[in-house]
């Protein structure tokens, strides 16, 4: 579908699929080192006659941590409380059943949660409160904060249509309003350990207020439409520097941060570069243009011995050459021309086969297979997917390049870590360069391996438990839950890990004194969690199933 059509996933929505709009959704977020704390309020009014119950669809942060659901309905406030999915499912039904105003907040996908308000009484004006945390990506020698607002139209692959109840196809795909009384609004307010010296948006007009290491951004109109992402570039002094904090929690156990940012010397080193392209409807638009202009950047950053091929997917998949060609004018000359013409022309996004047939294909003499993913990432089928590449790891490394103003970021942060690559995002008006050559920076270079910390004065769980690995100019961020009475004055961390020309080490001071705060340890919960999540057994796994199928 042409992006100008594109139907836009957001709003409030009764069990009878009848629009009832937002009156309003505002943001709030705090932005400190690292982490992000964001505060999400959704306004609405049941302007019917009888009580309904609605549900809501929106986006989050892929890698965010929910940590607080709140609703206030006719002056009474109503806090959420984290139950086991079944029996949330029951003090849910239990309470429509007798007439009781319910709330429930539910995952479809890691990237996408469910609100559920059940009896909402006529007349009546509800807010629905949602506070998450995330991390902050590394951008070059910045920062970059994301807000996902809409969640896009997803293909759905056939199995993802068929099956008994709710398949997922409508699951993710809900009834939309073209157009919508209502917008956003945006508060952000930033501290970092040093001066500020760069903070703007590509994606939304924004005034901001700059003092030192502080910052007040809002949006320059006073509201927004929620049709695309906001996204933040920060930059700041000290950021590449090895350092660690520490929170205390309320149950007495304290989280440890620690972010390191390796300087490597790697000489470049050719590789086989499979470039898998979606040209599925979704990408019409923009998005095709910026993958046209990315491509042609990328085949001009590859180096002399690499050998490369460029495999174009939507319903079906095909590919410039029979097998991957050596990088030489000539082979650069076709596929520049090639690019050229790449349209978005061939149906629906079935990425799984094209990436299987890629991932099966026989590799190039002795060079180390690379695939980069250009997509939009608006599939269903995700754990498929990144299923597929998990089981392919170890013969090749995956990139990704999420394209377009709403790309699935689960898909496409998933598919860097599935692969051992990295993922790239290339918003409408921001400059392609710096992320071409970020990205080939990585996949050109040898990465750090067999990366691990030895923690000294102190006794912490870690996590992640197994370490990814690292390349340059990238951050490692790692979380470790400690006891404060087994914590010395002088703790610290140490990073070490194999490189092409040996061994390497970096150390942090742990700081002795610990912040009060809720931010730290509901991300390294979420670290912990989707460790477990996408591990092989992960995703067969009987409680992943029932995850999934519950409400359908």
């Amino acid at each position: 579908m042409p992006e100008h059509l594109v139907e836009r996933r957001t709003g409030l929505f009764t069990t009878k699929a009848a629009p009832i709009p937002l009156a309003g959704v505002s943001i709030e977020a705090e932005l400190s080192s690292l982490c992000a704390r964001v505060v999400i309020t959704q306004r609405y009014v049941n302007r019917e006659s009888t009580p309904i119950e609605a549900v809501y669809l929106f986006p989050l942060d892929d890698a965010a941590a929910v940590c607080g659901f709140e609703a206030l309905i006719d002056g009474t406030l109503v806090v959420g409380e984290v139950k086991e999915r079944e029996a949330a499912f029951t003090t849910y039904d239990e309470a429509m059943e007798r007439g009781h105003g319910a709330f429930l907040l539910e995952e479809e996908r890691a990237d996408v949660f469910q609100a559920s308000v059940g009896n909402l009484p006529p007349g009546k004006e509800a807010l629905l409160k949602i506070t998450y945390v995330s991390e902050l990506a590394v951008a070059g020698s910045g920062l970059r904060f994301t807000v996902p607002t809409t969640v896009a139209p997803r293909y759905a692959p056939m199995e993802d249509r068929v099956g008994v109840g709710r398949p997922d196809s409508e699951t993710l795909n809900p009834p939309a309003a073209w157009k919508v009384p209502y917008g956003l609004d945006l508060t952000v307010r930033v501290t970092m350990p040093e001066a500020i010296t760069r903070i703007e948006s590509a994606s939304h007009p924004v005034s901001v207020a700059t003092a030192g290491n502080t910052a007040t951004v809002k949006l320059s109109h006073r509201q927004a439409a929620l049709d695309r992402d906001f996204v933040l570039p920060i930059e700041a002094a000290g950021l590449d520097r090895p350092h660690a904090w520490v929170e205390h929690g309320d149950d007495g156990v304290e989280t440890v941060a620690l972010a390191f940012v390796p300087v490597l010397g790697n000489t470049p080193a050719p590789s086989e570069i499979v470039f898998l392209v979606d040209r599925s409807g979704s990408m019409a638009g923009t998005s095709i243009e910026e993958v046209r202009n990315a491509l042609q950047l990328c085949l001009r950053s590859m180096i002399p011995g690499c050998a490369f091929n460029i495999v174009g997917f939507g319903s079906t998949h095909e590919a410039l050459f029979d097998k991957s060609r050596g990088y030489d004018e000539r082979s650069l000359a076709d596929a520049s021309k090639h690019v050229s013409e790449l349209a978005a022309d061939l149906g629906g996004t079935e990425i799984l086969p094209a990436l299987q047939a890629v991932l099966e294909s026989p590799h190039v003499g002795s060079l180390p297979r690379q695939v980069i993913v250009l997509t939009d990432g608006e599939v269903s089928n995700t754990d498929a997917v990144l299923e597929l590449v998990t089981r392919h790891a170890a013969a090749a490394r995956v990139f990704a390049f999420g394209i377009g103003a709403s790309p699935s970021r689960h898909l496409v942060n998933g598919l860097a870590r599935a692969g051992g690559g990295a993922a790239e995002f290339i918003h409408p008006g921001e400059r392609i360069e710096p992320a071409i050559v970020r990205q080939f920076g990585r996949l050109l270079s040898p990465a750090l391996t067999n990366v691990r910390v030895k923690w000294e004065g102190l006794e912490v769980v870690q996590a992640p438990s197994a370490l990814p690995p690292v390349f340059a100019g990238d951050r490692l961020l790692v979380y470790g839950f400690a006891k404060p009475e087994h914590r010395s004055q002088n703790a610290r961390a140490r990073l070490t890990a194999d490189s092409p020309s040996g061994p390497l080490t970096f150390d942090a001071a742990i700081d002795s004194t610990a912040n009060t705060g809720r931010t730290v340890g509901p991300l390294a919960a979420r670290v912990r969690i989707r460790e477990l999540e996408e591990s092989p057994q992960g995703w067969h796994s009987a409680d992943r199933a029932s995850q999934l199928g519950r409400r359908r």
